[in-house]
């Protein structure tokens, strides 16, 4: 397994960023433009890092897979002045209990000092994860991250983004995590995952698995985006007996389909 630290600093400081203030071009310039109209002297200092993901990835047993972080400009998230160490506390703990970063792994800590409203996103993933483990723990239970790291609105530049982002930091990732169950959210994760792994479903295949997936056998789940108006709950997307199979799975357990 590649040092989670060592992936984490890679994907908060990915050098595409600044090549992309250097140059103003590239994969990478419209989703990393997405926060600003200029490269002023300043732009890095108010910057929002790319997240890498948030949780305990190195022992949760589910991971969410989807396209890239959305942005909130009033949260206080990680920018690129700030130190590595606060950083990585951020991304690994924010779920945390104890941690004041979010609030019941649904609500965000605002610049402000004050909490956001539920996030919608957030809120469907703890409903998707509480389907496979009863009373799952945000952050412990279940963590997350995306095939493209830069943070944008409504997936603003993720299509020019994905196949260089995924090429150089998918792997690192996914190797980092043992999760018994990977559930991809939306197409764009979708392609980019199958495309990577080189696996070939159709649109009503939801479910595969056991399969190896880097340094584990994992079952794949594909749910529609949550910010999408399809029902994304596993329920309504697969059998009770392939939600048992999931469930006896991430226990150590196998079910016969």
């Amino acid at each position: 397994m590649d040092n989670i630290y060592a992936v984490m600093q890679n994907i908060i400081h990915c050098p595409l960023i600044q090549e992309v203030i250097d140059k103003s071009s590239g994969e990478c310039s419209k989703i990393v433009k997405s926060q600003s109209e200029s490269y002023s002297p300043f732009f890095l200092n108010h910057f929002q890092v790319p997240e890498p993901w948030r949780g305990h990835i190195e022992k949760a047993n589910i991971l969410f897979v989807s396209s890239n972080p959305g942005i909130s400009f009033d949260e206080n998230f990680p920018t690129w002045n700030w130190d590595m160490e606060s950083i990585e506390t951020f991304f690994i703990t924010c779920f945390d209990k104890e941690s004041k970063f979010t609030k019941d792994g649904i609500r965000y800590l605002k610049k402000d000092g004050t909490y956001s409203s539920a996030v919608r996103f957030w809120v469907t993933l703890k409903s998707i994860a509480n389907e496979v483990i009863e009373n799952a723990i945000p952050g412990t239970d279940y963590a997350m991250t995306e095939v493209v790291h830069c943070k944008s609105p409504h997936e603003y530049g993720v299509s020019e983004a994905c196949r260089i982002c995924s090429q150089r930091y998918l792997s690192s990732v996914i190797s980092l995590s043992p999760a018994k169950v990977i559930i991809i959210l939306g197409s764009t994760a979708k392609g980019v995952f199958n495309s990577y792994y080189n696996i070939s479903t159709d649109e009503n295949h939801k479910l595969i698995g056991p399969i190896q997936i880097e340094n584990g056998e994992r079952y794949i789940v594909f749910l529609p985006h949550p910010n999408s108006f399809k029902p994304h709950k596993l329920s309504t997307n697969l059998s009770l007996k392939e939600i048992e199979i999931l469930r006896q799975f991430v226990k150590g357990k196998e079910v016969q389909a």
